[in-house]
């Protein structure tokens, strides 16, 4: 994976971490750690992502992204040992460090780009999974339309959860949140094997393998969303005992095989089950009243009702710290030492109620957007194009580059920041462009 030696990577100018702060993780929990944070809702768009590039298109796409994520990956996982312990946990201040202000600014807002648009996906498959579910219960009337139920779904559930202090309560959702995604696929791949032998996959029209337009970049950013995990390496890297190169290679690979294992399952078997037909949440294909599709349904809405709550630590944390830090030092305090203020004014110190607030503004605002633009395959793209290029291809490409001299590092990196500025640019165009003239896609 590496385009230099190892050698030449530690035989360079590094700031060792101290002892006392090398991690105490071991490979796998690291490597399901790391799948469980790029592993989530956006496996539910890869059927629709390959609808648009053709089967056999999208699984070279799919391949090639994924291992371009797993390079970019290790060099995050360089920079991380490269810097001091103050530095090396945080993908944002690694960035500032080696990058300078404006784009340490960059990536903190590219962070809450990511997270936002996920907690607005959050939402819009909450209202997906749940309304097929109560249509069987209740007649179908604004009492079981998706804005209501996803209203009170954010104030009476998400925010309360989201509100808490720490996540320690909500350490075990990782293993929840795989198993539920795991149903999910497994339900599609054997549902979609039965659909072809008894000939029922026909109905849908014919599978295309080749699909060569302006399409494949709408399904670009969405794999690039589904495979980020970006802003999560540096803390798991810090963590693995005796943490190198080598090492964190490992947990790259172990990360990326369980994500193309479900990513492609659902995908291939998806799409080659619903053909033209494929949604955009491929669970919308299933009718209401089939039991097994419902119970996966109810898997993945309590999957996302507690991964939100986590999203929004990462929000909440740095919305205030460019807010109240970063803003109000650069504003308010230039030239000035903020130590110098009394502490019962100095508002750069975290408070938990402002946390609240910021927590139930953001809710507030995700659940409108969730409702003006109620398609996951249009945020999670908007978020890949826009935020995930930053994140996983032009920043860590722009570290290793300025890192690393060697003419072939260069060519490459070079070759990965150009292609996350063509990703942002086009992709973006192209489904803003498709969104004004199209519509959301059906769900």
């Amino acid at each position: 994976m590496a385009l230099v030696s190892d050698d030449e990577f530690n035989s360079g100018p590094i700031n060792e971490v101290e002892e006392e702060s090398k991690g105490h993780a071991k490979l796998f929990p690291s490597s399901f750690n790391m799948a469980n944070c790029a592993i989530g809702a956006g496996v539910l768009a890869f059927p629709y992502a390959f609808l648009q590039t053709g089967l056999a298109l999208g699984l070279i796409i799919a391949t090639i992204q994924t291992f371009i994520c797993a390079c970019t990956l290790e060099w995050i996982g360089k920079e991380s040992q490269r810097n001091p312990p103050e530095v090396a946990r945080s993908y944002e201040k690694m960035i500032q460090m080696r990058l300078g202000t404006i784009l340490g600014l960059i990536a903190s807002l590219s962070i809450l780009g990511t997270v936002l648009g996920a907690m607005v996906g959050y939402i819009i498959i909450i209202g997906d999974m749940l309304i097929p579910i109560l249509t069987q219960w209740f007649d179908t009337s604004i009492w079981t339309g998706r804005g209501f139920i996803t209203l009170l779904v954010t104030l009476f559930v998400i925010f309360p959860i989201s509100s808490l202090k720490t996540i320690d309560s909500l350490k075990f959702t990782s293993v929840i949140a795989l198993l539920s995604i795991s149903f999910a696929v497994c339900l599609v791949i054997s549902t979609s094997i039965q659909a072809q032998v008894n000939g029922e996959a026909e109905t849908h029209g014919p599978i295309e393998y080749f699909n060569f337009s302006w399409q494949i970049f709408q399904a670009i950013p969405v794999i690039t969303f589904a495979l980020t995990c970006h802003t999560q390496a540096p803390p798991i890297y810090q963590e693995l005992v005796d943490h190198n190169t080598n090492r964190f290679r490992v947990v790259i690979a172990v990360t990326y095989g369980i994500c193309l294992f479900l990513y492609l399952g659902n995908g291939v078997f998806g799409y080659a089950y619903f053909r033209d037909d494929t949604l955009d949440n491929i669970l919308n294909n299933y009718p209401s009243d089939f039991i097994w599709a419902n119970a996966a349904r109810l898997c993945v809405v309590i999957t996302v009702t507690f991964s939100y709550p986590l999203m929004n630590f990462s929000f909440r944390s740095a919305f205030d710290f460019l807010a109240f830090d970063f803003a109000y030092r650069a504003i308010f305090r230039r030239g000035k030492e903020v130590a110098d203020v009394p502490p019962e004014k100095d508002v750069t110190t975290p408070k938990h109620w402002r946390y609240v607030a910021e927590t139930f503004v953001a809710a507030i605002l995700c659940w409108i957007v969730s409702v003006l633009i109620p398609s996951i395959s249009v945020v999670f793209g908007l978020i890949g194009a826009l935020s995930g290029s930053f994140i996983v291809f032009i920043l860590p490409g722009l570290i290793q580059f300025q890192a690393n001299k060697h003419i072939l590092n260069r060519v490459y990196t070079g070759f990965v920041v150009i292609l996350g500025i063509i990703i942002a640019i086009i992709g973006t165009l192209v489904i803003v462009v498709d969104f004004i003239e199209f519509g959301a896609p059906e769900s």
